[in-house]
């Protein structure tokens, strides 16, 4: 299923278990942002346990890089032989980049896709560098048509403007 992999090509849409149980589509955790998927060797993996150390801390970041990472790990120990590479995917599951790497040293470092998740972006957003020539207009062109799509129930209020507060009068005896 996972054989000849190439860049270019459309990742396959898993749908796989959370860890409560409930399924989700690789697309629906995707939405509109990058996708890294780890597909390891499991915890026995002494080389796979430290890598998910690493990947911890790229999880913190991914927030902030308006990216998602999922890991698959296998049930079955003699799957994992076939599971050992990381797929970093772009716009419908598109593959960017593919590491294969069985051993720690193979595998991409949180650098690695930090590099590749800024590629990426520049690749597919068109307002990666905002003082490139066009991207203001595109951006306001692009927040005007929002702004017609929006309900008018939805669009933000703004509150009347305040004037200066006076001090209530102190009454004296």
């Amino acid at each position: 299923m996972l054989k000849n992999l190439r860049e270019g090509d459309t990742f396959p849409d898993f749908e796989l278990p959370d860890e409560n149980g409930v399924r989700h589509k690789l697309s629906e955790i995707q939405g509109a942002n990058p996708l890294v998927v780890q597909l390891g060797r499991g915890e026995h993996c002494p080389r796979e346990r430290q890598h998910h150390r690493e990947l911890l801390k790229f999880h913190e970041w991914c927030g902030v890089l308006e990216s998602e990472l999922v890991t698959v790990v296998p049930n079955d120990l003699h799957e994992t032989l076939k599971l050992k590479m990381t797929v970093i995917l772009g716009p419908n599951l598109e593959i960017f980049k593919i590491y294969c790497g069985f051993w720690f040293y193979g595998r991409p470092s949180v650098y690695d896709l930090w590099a590749d998740l800024r590629e990426l972006r520049m690749k597919f957003d068109y307002n990666f560098d905002p003082l490139a020539p066009g991207v203001r207009e595109e951006w306001e062109r692009r927040r005007a048509e929002r702004a017609q799509a929006m309900p008018k129930a939805m669009t933000p209020h703004r509150p009347a403007r305040r004037t200066r507060a006076t001090k209530p009068a102190v009454a004296r005896r």
